[in-house]
């Protein structure tokens, strides 16, 4: 008799255990969807033990930047990650803003701060009746800047030639997933300056690249932009002007869908 009490006694324990694991989990829950639960993955290295998905459905799109440029206020190395959440505006904007120091705040939803001796961004808009768009910057540590992008290990090598670029700007590595369909797109973007006149840079590509499927060229007030299709990836050169007429920014990329 003494030893069926014990075990009846041993299993209520264990089951009063059970119950309150259960409401602590929902309760901690409530705030952070946790990224085992997300559809889709933030790239390796963002910080998101510092900058948490908040009641996330599924990230759109996360890209590792690798800049040459002085004036960049996120640093010369940052993560952007975007991301649908099921959270209000007002709800984001609170947990996003409990977690940084804010310097700039410029709505609801938007503004800029430092977290962790990094400088990072928020921008929370509305997605549709259910759901929010957040877009999230962060810097990467000084003391950890790179200046080759990691991410560029797999860059499709021989797929489209640079056009005697001058100086390179910036190198970024963007996964994109389709809000819509079952499809990755891997973005992989370079930008430069170059002293070379527009004209040339379409003649260059034109004698390269204009018996490839869909080669195009199209220019409007703001910029020059060819297209083509080698194979299984898509090519684009943006070419806009800089401050004089001494050089252009050369943008170029070449998109792989998964």
């Amino acid at each position: 008799m003494k030893k069926n009490k014990k075990f009846l006694i041993g299993i209520l324990i264990i089951l009063i255990a059970i119950t309150l694991a259960s409401c602590k989990s929902a309760a901690s829950g409530g705030s952070n969807s946790g990224s085992s639960s997300v559809q889709n993955k933030a790239l390796e290295g963002y910080p998101e033990n510092l900058l948490p998905l908040y009641e996330a459905e599924k990230i759109s799109s996360c890209s590792f930047s690798v800049v040459n440029d002085n004036f960049v206020n996120l640093g010369k190395n940052y993560y952007s990650l975007a991301y649908l959440s099921k959270g209000t505006v007002a709800e984001i904007d609170k947990h996003y803003r409990d977690k940084m120091t804010v310097t700039q705040s410029y709505a609801e939803g938007s503004f800029s701060g430092t977290i962790d001796n990094r400088n990072a961004s928020l921008m929370a808009s509305k997605h549709d009746d259910k759901l929010s768009y957040v877009t999230i910057k962060v810097g990467v540590k000084q003391e950890d800047w790179v200046t080759e992008n990691t991410f560029f290990k797999d860059y499709p090598q021989g797929v489209m030639e640079i056009v005697e670029p001058n100086n390179l700007l910036e190198q970024t590595y963007d996964r994109q997933f389709s809000l819509y369909e079952d499809k990755t797109i891997n973005r992989y973007v370079k930008k430069y300056t170059t002293t070379m006149q527009t004209d040339k840079i379409i003649a260059f590509y034109q004698n390269k690249y204009k018996d490839m499927a869909g080669f195009m060229v199209r220019t409007d007030q703001y910029s020059t932009v060819i297209f083509f299709k080698p194979d299984t990836y898509e090519c684009q050169v943006t070419i806009t002007k800089g401050s004089s007429n001494n050089f252009r920014y050369l943008q170029t990329e070449i998109r792989k869908y998964n």
